[in-house]
């Protein structure tokens, strides 16, 4: 009788597991369905939460771009967002490619030829 409670409570503990770590995920999904181009970047992290990771801010021509990520730990979902001038001009699911910026060190002369 007692394993038949422990296994039920096993299921039961395991079932509330799966579905609490299940919203996290599908919660970020919902609420990135939720963001409108032009957006402020208050508006964004007040549907999407303060937890985002800051990748880059660059000035442009056009004004100041910004880009920011936001994650999920579980299955590593990721949705990357980025403004200009305070207001949202794009997002996509990833995060950008990275290259690295080549760096050219100049070779010094010695002075004798």
């Amino acid at each position: 009788m007692k394993r038949i409670l422990l296994n039920k409570f096993f299921l039961f503990i395991l079932f509330c597991t799966v579905t609490l770590c299940s919203c996290g995920v599908w919660s970020l999904d919902s609420k990135v369905k939720q963001l409108r181009l032009g957006m402020t970047k208050q508006e964004v992290v007040s549907v999407l939460g303060t937890s985002y990771t800051h990748l880059e801010a660059i000035a442009v021509p056009e004004g100041d771009l910004e880009t920011i990520a936001y994650s999920d730990n579980l299955y590593g979902n990721s949705y990357t967002i980025r403004f200009l001038n305070d207001k949202l001009v794009e997002w996509f699911a990833g995060t950008p490619d990275r290259s690295p910026v080549p760096v050219v060190v100049p070779v010094p002369h010695s002075g004798h030829n």
